[in-house]
Parts: C-alpha cells; structure tokens; sequence
C-alpha cells in the first residue's frame, strides 16, 4: 500500500516543520543556559502551552494528535499489508495491466451499404496495427498488439460457453484488411456472419468440400514440388487415416506407397486429379502397381517405390492386407463431393502473402472427422509454403483447433511461427483432445508456445486445476478464536497468522460468471476480464451478416475422373431457401443443421 506510507510521511514532514518553527524559540534559550538538568528543562519549556505565541499555544495537542494518526495508519497498514510468506500471486493491478490496454482512440471505418464486391488486390493498404481485442479490464478494453499475437493464444472452452460468440466473431468483425486470415469454420457458422464484412478489404476464399458448386478447388497433389512435399502429405494423410497410436508397420508402408505413387502420378499425368491415388490404389493389383512403380519416369517414385517393393517381397503372405489397408485410407473420395473438390486446385497459398485474404475453412460439424485428412493435408502444406517464403502477417484463427487433425510437424512450427509474422489463435475444448491428438509431449509444448492463454466459465477439472496451479499461491491472513469458560467468567482470545492458498480454486475458476475470461499471459499477473456477445453490441451488429455473393468458384473439370468404386456414394441433392440472419448463441453454438445447401449464396 502506498497511501500509508504517504501519510506517515506527511504528518513526519508537518511535526519537523512544526517544531522547527515553533519550538526552537524556547529551545535555543534553555540551550544556552546550559542547566545541569538540560533533557528536563528541556521538555518542561516544550509541553508547557504558550498562550502568548500564537500557534505555539496547541502544541502539545498537534504532536499527541499527530502520534495518535501515526500509529492508527501504522497499525492499519500493517494489519492490511499482503503477507508473502507463502507466496505473492494476484490479480493485475490497473498499472501492471496497462501495456494491454487498447489505445483510447478507435480507428475510424468507413461502411458500404452492401457487401456484394469482391476484393480489389490492386487497392490500397493500410499499414497501421491490428489489435486482438479480448475484453475489458477496469473499464478499458484489454487487447494484443501485434508482436504479442505472433506469440499465440490458446483458448479453452467447453460446447456452448461461448467461444465464437465472445471471441472469433467480434474479433473477424474487427478486421480491416491489414492481414491476411485463415479460418477454420468448423461448426459453420463464422463464414456466415462474417464474410460479408471483411469482403470490403480483403478477397474471399472458400473451401467447402460439402458443397462443391460454391467452393474452390483444392487439389493436394498441385502443391507437391518435391520428395520432402510427397513424404509430408503421406505423412499427413496416414496419420489421420491410422487407427493405431505407434508407428506401424502397415503406416511405414502405406507412407511408402502414397508418397511414391503421388509423385508417379505428377511426373506422368497431366495436373492429375487427386482421386487418381484413390483409383488405382483400389483398383489395382499389387503387382500391377509393382510394375508400374518400377518403370515410371519419376526417379524419385522409383527409389520410394523400391523400399516398398523390398519389404512386400519379404513379407508376401501381409500383400494383401498391406494393399487393403492402404486403399482403406482413402474412402473419402468414395464420395462424389469430395472427388469434385479435389479434382482441381485453384488455392494458391503463396498469394495469400502478397494479397489480403480471408481463407475460410467451411465444414459441418457432422463431417469434420470424415474430412479430417484432407483438412490436415491442407493446414500443412498451407503451414509449409508459408515457411518457404515467409509472410507479410498472416492471422490464424484456428476455432476447434484439433479437429483439424494432427499435423506433423506443429509442434515445431509453433516455435517458429512468431519470426514467420504468423499468428495462432487455437481454441480447445479441453486439454484431453490435445493430448489425444499430438500426445502429452507435443500438447505440452504447444501450450507453453502460447504465451497468452484464456479460460471461459465451465471447463473441466483438469483444465481449472492447470490453471489454478499457473496462477500461483497467494498468502492469507487468518484468525482463531478460543473460548475457555461459561457466562461471566469466559475468556475470549485469538490468535493471528498466515496460510497458503491458491489465488483461485478450480471451483472459482469453473464457476466464473459466463460474461468473465481469465487471461494469464506468461510474464504478467492474471486479469480477470469482462467481454461481451458480439450481437449485444451495437457496432458488431451493424457488421455482422452482410451478404456475400461467391466469386472464386472451383471451375468445373473437363471430364469428371472416375469413381473409386463400382457404386459411388449419391450426391445430395442441392436446394435453395431464404434464412433469417444468423446470430451465434454461445449456449447453442454446437447445434447444427445437417442440410447445409441453404448455408451460402448460391452464384447466379
């Protein structure tokens, strides 16, 4: 505490003076006389009133009131003082939140009337920064600068707490096009209520392989260049095609053969359709595609090939189920929608670096784990060409974070992504999804990667009990009373002292009021922040919903590769209706419509 010791020093400060002024008169004479008794004669002339003096009349009251104030400041600062004997953790003071704090002035934005215009990229950019806003503090809003954004967020939130209603889409609604975005939408809902905005700055794309007559193309095989990009798409497409935890021998050899096979494909095909790894690993013999292998013009698929070939040949009774289980791997393009959206590729990761763009990652809650290989293979290859060429800033806002899959390599990537100007904004529902999709060592490297973390109300035990312990121990005072005897003759004593405990329980922390965040940053004290549903505030509702016509639309292909199978799985059929704007609820935020032709403006 400060004032106290402001006070003390104060009233210190007005005795001096007093007794400078007032007292030497009396003093300096008994000082002279030099009297054998010099401390008596002293203080007899000092408390003794002067009534011809003026002032001098009340001092002895003025230094009794004065020592009186002392000590009841004194005794109050040190009774109030936090003890540290136990510890020192507390929330932010308004001085320690301050470099959070958002700049008072609000930066001007002007509003078409319609968001119905694709993105100009010869328009102008501006170049001032960009802030994360995520909730109040004290009255001021609490938000990240840039640099603080290269160095992460981590989210964690059950269903229906609120995290698009509170977070991403008040967030999107503030972009103006200084960056670069990608977006995973996977519950559906962010494209809808923010790309009619953010089409006034920056270009759209939508990739939404439910709905291939609206969504670009992405073809995986269009973004290999190389051996390392063949190994790292197979590696990603096993990896969340594999049922089994540890490296296999089924996995090793399924990486083999798809990465051989892709690169075979590329250096015999012209742009070929992704479905093609699909059809002839389901469709061929295994000695076909021996042979196929052994004499393809690509050096690279023959040398993969060869390591495949070897361990087939000493393992020929496991052919067959090697065979099968690699086909399995990709029931995927059994489905007629996602042969459509991968049979071109109109997705150019590197323009997003020179041009804004606002990349949406649209899929169903309902298909998210039947896409899940393909999302990783996109999310890693994206992550890989950004590494190769850098960036100009790029925001990721990665909502449902491991239903993207597992992608190798993140763990690392993290750890670099602040030089690369790339920014993760990861959102979970729990610590166990983590740890079930990279393992504990990788979960517990991304979560110190993030150096800014944020909880919502209702998370699990292990999550409030994780940050329970990050926030430390605080030192408490604490009092006993004893009662010894009956009616008049009880004595009554207490005794004083200090205790341990957290600064919040995990029961505090699970039952926070729904409009509170905790934000614990690696280097600051915890704030408890206040935040908002974005349809409760004005300016978000002027911006959310605007309606936005599709523009980059996946072109149709000649001739439409064949079906993987002899009996393909039936198109659903595609209708169009008017909905109501869409507001998104935290409470109801996980419910999904399973028809989601009518999600999206259908192009004329």
């Amino acid at each position: 505490m400060r004032w106290p010791k402001l006070v003390v020093g104060l009233l210190a400060l007005g005795i001096f003076c007093y007794a400078f002024l007032y007292i030497w008169p009396w003093v300096g004479p008994v000082i002279a006389r030099h009297p054998a008794h010099l401390l008596s004669a002293i203080l007899d002339s000092v408390l003794q009133p002067h009534p011809d003096q003026g002032i001098g009349k009340y001092y002895p009251a003025v230094l009794l009131g004065s020592a009186a104030i002392m000590y009841v400041v004194i005794s109050y600062d040190l009774k109030m003082r936090k003890r540290s004997t136990h510890g020192t953790a507390h929330h932010a003071s308004g001085s320690e939140a301050r470099k959070y704090y958002a700049p008072r002035s609000a930066p001007k934005f002007q509003r078409p009337g319609r968001a119905l215009q694709s993105f100009s990229p010869g328009g102008s950019r501006q170049r001032e920064q960009h802030y994360l806003y995520l909730g109040k503090h004290r009255g001021r809003s609490v938000a990240l600068g840039e640099q603080q954004q290269y160095q992460h967020l981590l989210l964690t939130a059950p269903t229906g707490a609120g995290k698009s209603a509170r977070f991403f889409i008040p967030n999107l609604l503030r972009e103006t096009g200084l960056r670069s975005l990608f977006i995973a939408d996977l519950k559906n809902e962010l494209y809808k209520v923010t790309a009619g905005w953010l089409s006034q700055s920056m270009q759209i794309w939508l990739f939404a392989p439910t709905q291939p007559t609206i969504s670009a193309g992405y073809n995986p095989l269009a973004h290999i260049r190389s051996v390392e990009d063949a190994q790292d798409f197979a590696e990603t497409w096993v990896a969340n095609t594999s049922k089994n935890e540890k490296d296999s021998f089924w996995d090793t050899n399924s990486r083999l053969l798809i990465s051989a096979m892709a690169l075979h494909l590329l250096a015999t095909e012209r742009a070929p359709a992704f479905s093609r790894v699909a059809d002839i690993l389901t469709t061929q013999s295994y000695e076909q595609i021996r042979d196929m292998l052994r004499t393809t013009r690509s050096h690279d698929a023959r040398y993969i090939a060869l390591q495949f070939i070897e361990s087939m040949e000493k393992n020929e009774r496991l052919v067959g189920s090697q065979m099968s289980d690699t086909g399995n791997r990709f029931q995927l393009l059994a489905s007629p929608n996602a042969r459509a959206v991968t049979s071109t590729n109109t997705i150019d990761f590197e323009e997003m670096i020179e041009t804004p763009t606002a990349f949406f990652l649209s899929i169903p809650r309902t298909a998210t784990k039947r896409y899940r290989p393909l999302m990783a293979c996109l999310t890693q290859q994206m992550f890989a060409a950004w590494e190769q060429r850098g960036t100009n800033g790029i925001g990721c806002y990665l909502d449902e974070f491991t239903n993207l899959g597992y992608i190798p390599g993140y763990a690392e990537f993290i750890s670099t992504a602040r030089s690369l100007k790339v920014s993760l904004l990861m959102a979970i529902q729990n610590f166990s999804q983590l740890n079930e999709r990279y393992g504990k060592n990788d979960a517990d490297t991304i979560k110190a990667n993030a150096v800014t973390h944020l909880l919502l109300p209702g998370a699990g035990l292990e999550e409030t009990k994780y940050y329970s312990e990050r926030m430390g121990d605080t030192t408490v005072a604490t009092e006993t009373v004893n009662r010894r005897g009956y009616g008049l003759s009880e004595e009554i004593t207490s005794t004083q002292g200090e205790t341990r405990r957290r600064l919040m329980t995990s029961d505090e922390l699970r039952t926070m009021p729904e409009d509170q965040m905790l934000m614990i940053e690696a280097k600051s004290p915890a704030l408890l922040l206040t935040t908002k549903l974005y349809f409760t505030e004005k300016q978000m509702v002027e911006r959310a919903n605007w309606p936005y016509q599709v523009t980059r639309v996946r072109p149709e292909p000649e001739q439409p590769a064949p079906a993987s199978y002899a009996q393909g799985l039936p198109a659903a059929p595609h209708t169009r209706r008017q909905e109501p704007p869409i507001v998104v609820d935290g409470s109801t935020e996980e419910e999904e419509d399973d028809d989601q032709a009518s999600q999206y403006i259908q192009p004329e």
